[in-house]
């Protein structure tokens, strides 16, 4: 956030710190609410979705844009949800809630289940030119080594550091891409 605030001085935007299953604002006060590739960061999404029906005016809209793990998914593409999971599994091991990257059925249930009908939704991809880029895999390749280093410093468990070894071999044989995310944008039913 001390970025942002550094970089982007518009004073008609603040931006606060706060729980999102408790925000300090009045009701129906929103227009429009975005969760932007964190869904999957809370421990409690139906608190969460309800509190954000709380603060969305009642013809506001919801725009949920979240990876998923199912939907086709190149090859380069898993390279992503792979990392991404395993991330996921090194933050669990530091106590912080991270889980593995939804179904993208998982993830309109979440919206329906909770209070809101869905107008639209769309499945898109992160198209880049070349997942086998040698430079792009080079430096995914580092960043996991880096981590996997500082885990077995860390006394990590061995079925973490195995796992590094077979995302290494996976990201070597197909590089990397993006995975396909959804957008979806509801209403409070």
């Amino acid at each position: 956030m001390r970025e942002s605030l550094k970089n982007f001085t518009d004073p008609r935007v603040s931006f606060q710190k706060s729980d999102a299953k408790d925000l300090p604002f009045a009701s129906n006060l929103f227009e429009g609410i975005t969760i932007n590739n964190s869904l999957h960061h809370f421990e409690n999404i139906p608190s969460v979705l309800a509190e954000a029906s709380r603060v969305l005016a009642d013809c506001g809209y919801l725009i949920i844009n979240e990876m998923c793990s199912d939907e086709g998914q190149s090859p380069a593409q898993q390279s992503h949800i792979m990392i991404h999971h395993w991330f996921a599994d090194l933050d669990k091991m530091m106590n912080r809630f991270h889980d593995y990257t939804y179904t993208s059925e998982k993830l309109r249930n979440l919206v329906t289940e909770n209070g809101f009908k869905i107008i639209h939704q769309d499945i898109y991809d992160h198209a880049i030119p070349n997942p086998k880029d040698e430079n792009l895999v080079r430096n995914y390749r580092q960043t996991i080594t880096n981590t996997k280093m500082r885990a077995e410093q860390n006394q990590a468990p061995s079925s973490f550091l195995e796992k590094t070894d077979t995302i290494l071999v996976h990201l070597d044989q197909h590089g990397y891409s993006p995975a396909r995310s959804i957008l979806i944008i509801a209403q409070k039913a």
